[in-house]
C-alpha cells in the first residue's frame, strides 16, 4: 500500500463532456463508451460534465442546502435511522471524528425525499431543501444509468443494463455527507481509503480532497470542479467483468479550514441479488475470478471490517479454479 504522501502529481483522471447529447448507436455514443471502458479499466473512476441537466447553480444551491441540513439539531439527524449500516445517520466517532452522513434508500422516490425532509424539519417541513435534493437526486441516478448502460454497451452486453435496471434489480440509494474543518493546518483523514460495494457511485463535493490510489500504487488529486461528477467503478461491477474493469481505492484527505460537504448517489444490487461473473467473461479454461455471493452477506462480510485492505478477494475471490 502506498504511503500517506505518496503522489502521483503528473496523472489527471480523465473527464467526458456529456453536455451533448448523443443517440444511443451513434458513431459518437459507440466512441464516448470505448473512452468511458477505458477509463473504467485503467483508473476505475472518471469524471463527467453534465452541465446540460445540472447547471453549475444547482450545485451551489445543493451545497447549501446540504449546510441547512446538517445544522438541523443532532436529536432530529439521529431520527434518521434504518438497521442496515450504510444508511440513516452516520454520526461523528473516533475512528472518523470529522465525518457525519445521512443515508436515504430509495431516494429515487420522492415520497422518501419528502419523508425525509419532513423528518428534519418536523414543524413544517422545507419545501425548498426538499425541492433541491430531489431534483439533483434524479439528475444524478439519470446520470449513473447513463453511465453504466456505456459500460455494458462498450463490452457489446446491453443486456445486462436491462436486466439490472430495467427489471429493477437495484437499489438506488443517496448519501449526504459533511466533514469538519479543521482547526489547525496539519491535515487530516476524512474518509479512510475504500472502494464501494455496489455497482457504480457518482458524487460530487464543494471543496478538494479526494484522492484515487493508481495502479502504480501512487496517490492522484481528483480535481475539484463544481460543476463535474466523480463516477466510481463498485465491487459488483469488478465481479460482473471478472475483473476486467479497476476498483479505485480512494479517501479524503481534509487539508482546508473549511466545511466539505459531498452529495453521493450508488446503485447497488438489491439485498437478496446475486452478483456473479457473467458468462460472457468467462474464456475457455472456465476461469472465474469470484464466486457468485448474495450482496447483503458481502456487506455483513464487510461491515464486520471496514478496514479491511481488500474484502472483495477476501470474501468472494476464487484463489484456484481447478
Amino acid at each position: 500500500m502506498a504511503s500517506d504522501y505518496d503522489f502521483d502529481y503528473e496523472t489527471k483522471v480523465p473527464c467526458f463532456d456529456l453536455t451533448e447529447c448523443f443517440e444511443e448507436g451513434s458513431q459518437g455514443w459507440k466512441k464516448l463508451c470505448q473512452q468511458v471502458r477505458q477509463a473504467s479499466e485503467e483508473y476505475g473512476c472518471f469524471q463527467v460534465l453534465y452541465t446540460n441537466s445540472v447547471p453549475l447553480e444547482q450545485h451551489e444551491d445543493m451545497f447549501m442546502k446540504m449546510k441547512e441540513l446538517f445544522d438541523v439539531p443532532l436529536e432530529l439527524k439521529r431520527k434518521n435511522k434504518n438497521p442496515k449500516p450504510y444508511d440513516g445517520y452516520i454520526g461523528r466517532t473516533p475512528k472518523n471524528p470529522y465525518i457525519e452522513s445521512m443515508g436515504i434508500e430509495h431516494a429515487e422516490k420522492s415520497d422518501q425525499v419528502r419523508d425525509f425532509t419532513n423528518l428534519m424539519w418536523p414543524a413544517g417541513g422545507n419545501p425548498s431543501f426538499c425541492e433541491s435534493l430531489d431534483s439533483m437526486t434524479k439528475k444524478m441516478i439519470e446520470l449513473e444509468h447513463i453511465c453504466l448502460k456505456m459500460v455494458f454497451d462498450s463490452y457489446g452486453l446491453e443486456k445486462y443494463y436491462e436486466s439490472l435496471v430495467e427489471k429493477d434489480n437495484t437499489i438506488n440509494v443517496v448519501h449526504l455527507v459533511k466533514y469538519d474543518s479543521l482547526a489547525t493546518d496539519e491535515p487530516a483523514i476524512g474518509a479512510t481509503a475504500h472502494t464501494d460495494k455496489g455497482i457504480i457511485t457518482v458524487l460530487n463535493s464543494n471543496i478538494q480532497g479526494l484522492e484515487i490510489l493508481s495502479k502504480k500504487n501512487k496517490w492522484i488529486l481528483v480535481e475539484p470542479r463544481k460543476e463535474t461528477f466523480t463516477i466510481f467503478i463498485g465491487d459488483s461491477l469488478k465481479v460482473w467483468s471478472n475483473g476486467r474493469v479497476h476498483l479505485a481505492r480512494h479517501r479524503v484527505m481534509l487539508k482546508e479550514k473549511n466545511e466539505r460537504y459531498s452529495y453521493v448517489a450508488f446503485v447497488i444490487p438489491k439485498d437478496d441479488g446475486v452478483v456473479e461473473v457473467a458468462k460472457e467473461f468467462i474464456d475457455e479454461d472456465g476461469l472465474h475470478r469470484y464466486r457468485p455471493y448474495k450482496f447483503n452477506d458481502f456487506l455483513r462480510f464487510y461491515y464486520a471490517d471496514v478496514y479491511q485492505d481488500d474484502a472483495l478477494q477476501s470474501f468472494a475471490g476464487v484463489v484456484d479454479n481447478a
